[in-house]
């Protein structure tokens, strides 16, 4: 009983320390094999992302709610993860992977509370990265949502979320999202 304790917790700490990385130094790598797995690279990391709403005139406010996202490579170096939490409790995660034969990643998108589970697509265009969630994070909202990764450097990022009801064509942007990196701990 006590060896078969020892295993779990052994096991339940390496599993632990292979899935949520503690600081910026080991957030896994892509598998080289697959040249497009790369694409996410520029978000591995922990980042500490401030939201602006956009309001009904068209200018965006910074909202209180501010947000901490780690993102890393598993060991496999073909999947990818993201958690994102908020100040006000808001959870989420998702895992993606590049499927090969449609050149788009695949994402699995879990949000528990809300109880919003959905599959969507990101792509790599030009040097901005756009994912497009049809019926929004549940797949069954009146509306679309799309997202680009944009301005991205080793340091910081931009993402600008867009929405679109359902059969419209224009797209209203509806947050501007900046991550910048947290410093590395040792």
């Amino acid at each position: 009983m006590i060896v078969k304790r020892l295993l779990l917790s052994f096991l339940l700490l390496f599993s632990v320390g292979n899935s949520v990385h503690a600081d910026q130094n080991d957030f896994g790598n892509a598998d080289t094999a697959v040249p497009a797995l790369s694409q996410f690279e520029y978000m591995r990391g922990i980042w500490d992302v401030t939201i602006h709403m956009a309001q009904e005139d068209g200018t965006f406010i910074q909202t209180e709610n501010k947000a901490t996202v780690r993102a890393f490579y598993h060991p496999d170096g073909r999947s990818f993860q993201t958690i994102f939490s908020t100040t006000a409790g808001g959870f989420t995660t998702d895992i993606r992977t590049y499927n090969i034969e449609v050149e788009k990643w695949q994402i699995l998108f879990m949000n528990a509370r809300a109880q919003r589970w959905h599959k969507f697509e990101a792509e790599m265009v030009d040097d901005t990265m756009q994912t497009f969630v049809e019926g929004g994070y549940s797949g069954s909202e009146p509306f679309d949502i799309k997202i680009i990764d944009k301005n991205i450097d080793e340091q910081k990022f931009t993402k600008e979320v867009y929405r679109r009801a359902k059969g419209e064509q224009n797209w209203r942007k509806i947050y501007i999202m900046e991550y910048v990196k947290k410093p590395a701990t040792n």
